[in-house]
């Protein structure tokens, strides 16, 4: 990789907005081997400037630069070919992504290689998941304020209208740092870190997820607000019900002594508390008025938790960290008392409060994500919730299309043990694997033919006659 041909570009925009992902370009910032202490660019100047890098051979380095793309091309769509021809040619280098892939080799994703601890901003000393230029700053460079001019950051907007030299110097001061920057971290990335030739791909795949988030998400009115009426009255008839049972008081909290006590009366738990005689309350020890039992009174001893039952003739029941009762979802799921499993099941409890409100957005403005290219695993992610969607419910079915598109989905058949068949080819030389792929057989029903001791031939036959008697 010649460095010196390794340039940084940046973009100042108005602030991000619900169903705008690609906000309004106001300026821009540029470092090269000619100019390494960076400067700022005008919105004809960001313009001009960034069509010479793409029609380049220059390697153009950025922070999340995904979004500096899509900002330019919003700005002038005709640069979409040569964008995308960028990224075929790898001449997309991404700082973030960079440090992401080197955490990966070295087994420290999220975590600070020096510390051992979880990743920190530099500033606000708040725990993050993801690589920041501030961040990839301080790890590469050891420089701990590279944010240090970053009054106007999210206030550009409000300078769109002025002429450079009219702007405040702390204003003009910001874009130039955030370049020079990105051009020196990417040169101390290209010399030292490992993976680094994942890059042009992962790129690639960061700008694609991107375009996929500026697209966004439309619902249905109709059918979210239907939704939203089902919900409610599932959710009603859900706590008549447990309010009934005592699991939920009348001003709508959860009574957790008497769940707790039917969780442990699901695991054995018999007999009274030897502590407060199955009351479930014990004097305190401050102000002698009852108080909860346990789950350990002020001697350090085992008591009842609230629930009144000797729990030491329990042994399997579920604890948390702490010795008190678990009332989680698995300890209710695997209870075995249908009223705790039901219980536990509040699907629609989390429909109604979490998805029928993120639904509603994309009734007004596309649902815009915030994908991440690169996990540990190699696979991507999204914050929020568009990847925890549960099949049933009606959740799903508010996702429509816009006018004149469809939905489709499009997947390869067992993609994975094709990929770790040619991998075992590759690193051994051989794959058994890779035999019955070339052979085609249905990998899946080796598998299960394996388990289930008969021959790939047998296990066949009896699929095809589907008689569950031949498994008994």
């Amino acid at each position: 990789m010649d460095l010196d041909r390794a340039v940084a570009f940046d973009t100042e925009t108005h602030l991000i907005a619900p169903g705008l992902l690609a906000p309004p370009l106001v300026c821009g910032s540029y470092a090269s081997m000619i100019r390494p202490t960076g400067v700022i660019l005008s919105l004809q100047q960001s313009h001009d400037c960034f069509v010479s890098v793409l029609y380049s051979r220059d390697i153009v380095a950025g922070a999340n630069i995904a979004y500096d793309m899509g900002v330019m091309a919003a700005y002038d769509p005709s640069l979409l070919p040569a964008i995308f021809a960028k990224y075929a040619r790898g001449e997309v280098f991404d700082i973030q992504i960079a440090q992401a892939l080197d955490a990966i080799a070295g087994g420290h994703l999220g975590m600070d290689p020096r510390t051992g601890a979880r990743l920190k901003s530099p500033s606000t000393g708040k725990q993050t998941s993801r690589y920041s230029l501030e961040l990839c700053a301080d790890l590469v460079l050891g420089i701990k304020d590279a944010k240090k001019n970053d009054f106007w950051r999210l206030r550009y907007a409000l300078l769109e209208h002025l002429p450079l030299s009219e702007w405040p110097e702390e204003a003009r001061q910001y874009p130039a740092d955030d370049a020079r920057n990105t051009r020196e971290i990417a040169l101390a990335q290209m010399g030292t870190l490992r993976n680094l030739h994942d890059m042009p791909a992962q790129a690639r795949a960061a700008w694609a997820l991107h375009l996929g988030a500026m697209w966004g998400l439309r619902t249905d009115p109709a059918r979210v607000e239907a939704l939203a009426a089902k919900a409610e009255a599932e959710s009603d008839a859900r706590k008549v019900r447990f309010q009934a049972l005592g699991f939920i008081r009348p001003n709508g909290k959860e009574n957790s002594s008497a769940v707790k006590r039917r969780v442990a009366v699901a695991y054995g738990a018999s007999g009274l508390c030897p502590k407060c005689g199955g009351t479930g309350r014990a004097p305190s020890l401050k102000s002698g008025n009852p108080v909860s039992c346990g789950p350990r009174n002020f001697l350090g001893e085992a008591t009842c938790d609230g629930t009144g039952l000797d729990l030491s003739t329990a042994l399997a029941l579920p604890r948390t960290d702490k010795g008190a009762v678990s009332a989680d979802r698995d300890t209710l799921t695997e209870s075995g008392d249908d009223v705790l499993i039901d219980y536990g099941d509040n699907e629609i409890e989390k429909i109604r409060e979490t998805h029928v409100p993120f639904l509603r957005q994309g009734t007004e403005v596309p649902i815009t994500l915030r994908p991440n290219v690169l996990v540990a695993s190699g696979r991507t992610s999204y914050d929020g919730l568009i990847q925890l969607l549960p099949r049933g419910g009606g959740v799903r079915e508010c996702f429509v299309a816009r006018p004149g598109f469809v939905f489709c989905s499009v997947d390869y058949v067992g993609l994975e043990l094709c990929t770790l068949a040619q991998v075992c080819l590759d690193i051994l030389g051989e794959s058994t694997l890779a035999e019955e792929i070339n052979a085609g057989l249905d990998l899946h029903s080796v598998l299960a033919a394996s388990f289930t001791g008969v021959s790939y031939e047998t296990f066949l036959e009896n699929l095809k006659g589907s008689d569950a008697k031949k498994w008994k």
